[in-house]
């Protein structure tokens, strides 16, 4: 699975230096086939020291892996609990009720625990019309799609966490270079929550049509820059090229990655996240590209064409 590796039986690098493949994840691509980002140690690395610090992770904290291991944003959360000294609990396979999860995390001390938006939602909703204690939880995070300011302030009024993180960001970045964070008594005032600032190095650009950067309060295209992007697309340096470009507001040599995502800048310095400029969706946190679905089903015996919306 390495590029790295030769054309023999040779794996990855046995001892990794920061440019050496951490891992191949793949995600939908418009043509019909998987898209796989390759993303290095030096970056990954890096992004768990930063997010380790937003976390607040260090030898006391226990974090709930409840998140798939074939979403990246489940790795974040393993790599950074043990890489700070603390301990993951890990769950089975089974489909577990809100019952069980808000159980689980009181009796094993969680400390820290992550959940898709709909999922802790309905965690919430459920704890609140059982009359549950709060667990003793310092941070619940969530993440893959818009969260409501309504279920942050359920969030807040009903499991009574220190903090809340909402963490945004293709794969292609690596997990999540905007973050934000916040805690009850200071709610974001939009609809939907802010997706926040850059994580360690990253630069947030927000750019119009001929990537020069829109003022706040204006809607534009969101380009990832700075250190921690991901290598680019394996086999594909076609792709690669056209969705990593130079980076012309960052040190020579650096690149920025278009994430397709509208967004614009907060009069108080917080990224809003405004939605697509493509056809590009979301199921369950997960990137579906619609163009996927069309070929494959403009594949079948009888399809002359077909349209996905």
């Amino acid at each position: 699975l390495s590029p790295d590796a030769g054309t023999d039986d040779q794996g990855p690098d046995e001892v990794p230096h920061p440019s050496s493949l951490a891992y191949i994840i793949h995600t939908s691509g418009s043509t019909g086939e998987p898209k796989g980002v390759m993303v290095e140690h030096g970056p990954l690395a890096a992004h768990c020291r930063a997010t380790g610090l937003l976390y607040d992770m260090g030898e006391d904290s226990r974090e709930l892996h409840f998140i798939s291991f074939t979403f990246d944003g489940a790795h974040e959360r393993w790599m950074t609990a043990l890489t700070h000294g603390g301990a993951i609990i890990l769950r089975d396979e089974e489909l577990w009720s809100p019952e069980k999860t808000l159980a689980t995390i009181a009796g094993q001390g969680a400390t820290h625990a992550g959940f898709p938006p709909r999922y802790l939602q309905q965690l919430t909703s459920w704890a609140e019309a059982q009359g549950v204690e709060p667990p003793a939880v310092q941070l619940y995070s969530f993440g893959g799609e818009a969260m409501p300011r309504t279920g942050l302030e359920s969030l807040f009024r009903v499991l009574q966490p220190g903090h809340a993180i909402n963490g945004y960001g293709p794969t292609e970045t690596v997990v999540t270079p905007m973050v934000w964070k916040g805690n009850g008594a200071h709610l974001p005032d939009s609809p939907m929550v802010p997706i926040g600032r850059p994580v360690g190095d990253r630069l947030a650009h927000i750019l119009d049509g001929e990537l020069n950067q829109v003022p706040p309060g204006v809607a534009g295209e969101l380009w990832i820059g700075g250190g921690g992007l991901a290598r680019g697309y394996a086999g594909t340096p076609g792709l690669t090229a056209d969705r990593f470009l130079p980076d012309p507001f960052g040190a020579p040599g650096a690149r920025m990655y278009r994430t397709g995502d509208l967004a614009r800048w907060r009069a108080d310095g917080e990224v809003e996240f405004l939605g697509r400029r493509d056809h590009q969706v979301k199921v369950r946190g997960f990137r579906i590209e619609l163009g996927e679905v069309e070929a494959h089903l403009a594949a079948l015996n009888g399809v002359r064409d077909a349209a996905v919306v």
